[in-house]
């Protein structure tokens, strides 16, 4: 563990070996000066009890280098003083202690178009960076029975595109508004100060895994773009990717969410192109829906310097897969679907 200190904050970081990336944390308040730290790797996860020698304020703001995935936190200190040291930590078992769900308050709930909402939330006492391509699993309460997994999205991609109210004790999630959904209906309509429940990071995904490919090809439908959100902000640091080929399949024009914000992120590494199945007849852009001839014009056959994520419907997956290994000869290691 690091440390470094300035009269009136304490900041801290853990590095693990560069071939073990780290995917996510996890911070819970204890006492006003004893932490937990839960470290997500790709298969494990380490635990840190840290006790400080004096009080700090909760929560902490945190800076991740999206490249080796180090985070750094930073406590503001009760005296504004310093420290001769910082305390003591230790490594404790990380048992797994199952779904573990945590009220979390409404800070923002933000229309981004006709079905979509931007819901911004923070838990008390508790803080989580959730690794990139993995969910969360959302109940209305705690002593719900329905429950759906949820994919959090950065931010912002760009700076101009903040959430409202967030901070970096908070999750942000896209969510459609589905008029038989088992929660989407009652999720979209959450007013500011109300909560909803989430668990911790559900899922296996390792995003370290795909970092040898130079071209990432991405295939969303609907929502399926929330997870790609995420692989998007960390590739567009990534030195050696040069491409990313977003392809947003959609219904028809009121369908597509967050034009706008990719759009100002899109040029000579990101490109965006909308695939409309059912455009009106003024559309000029793409129409269809995931197909052979569709993919091989604009991903092409197998490269062996680029992979491919896929996150929508079964269906739409599974057609995708098939034109992709099937007849545009991409392997299985080169791709990745989310569920």
């Amino acid at each position: 563990m690091e440390w470094k200190q300035t009269n009136e904050s304490v900041t801290f970081s853990f590095q693990v070996a560069p071939s073990n990336l780290t995917l996510g944390y996890e911070l819970c308040k204890v006492t006003d000066t004893k932490i937990m730290f839960k470290i997500i790797l790709e298969d494990q996860a380490m635990v840190y009890e840290l006790n400080l020698i004096d009080n700090v304020e909760w929560p902490p703001t945190w800076t991740r280098n999206l490249v080796t995935m180090k985070a750094e936190f930073t406590f503001t200190k009760r005296e504004k003083r310093p420290w001769l040291n910082y305390g003591t930590h230790v490594l404790v078992d990380a048992m797994d202690p199952g779904l573990e769900l945590r009220e979390y308050q409404v800070v923002s709930n933000e229309r981004l178009s006709n079905l979509i909402h931007l819901l911004v939330v923070r838990p008390k006492d508790f803080l989580q960076i959730v690794p990139i391509g993995r969910h969360v699993i959302a109940q209305l309460s705690l002593r719900s029975h329905t429950s759906r997994p949820y994919n959090p999205v950065p931010p912002c991609l760009h700076p101009d595109d903040m959430a409202s109210n967030y901070t970096t004790d908070c999750l942000c999630f896209m969510i459609k508004k589905y008029s038989d959904g088992a929660l989407s209906p009652c999720m979209t309509t959450l007013q500011i100060g109300q909560t909803v429940v989430f668990s911790q990071s559900v899922g296996s995904f390792a995003i370290g895994k795909y970092d040898r490919f130079s071209i990432i090809h991405m295939l969303a439908a609907g929502t399926g773009l929330t997870v790609m959100l995420g692989i998007i902000e960390r590739a567009l640091v990534i030195r050696r990717v040069r491409t990313i080929n977003l392809l947003h399949f959609n219904k028809d024009e009121e369908s597509i969410f967050y034009e706008q914000q990719l759009e100002r992120i899109s040029g000579q590494k990101l490109k965006v192109t909308h695939i409309l199945r059912n455009p009106k007849s003024t559309w000029t852009g793409k129409r269809g829906i995931v197909s052979r001839k569709l993919l091989k014009a604009l991903v092409g056959r197998r490269n062996p310097d680029a992979c491919v994520f896929i996150c929508g419907p079964k269906l739409f997956a599974q057609n995708a897969q098939s034109s992709l290994r099937q007849q545009l000869g991409w392997t299985s290691y080169q791709i990745y679907e989310f569920c």
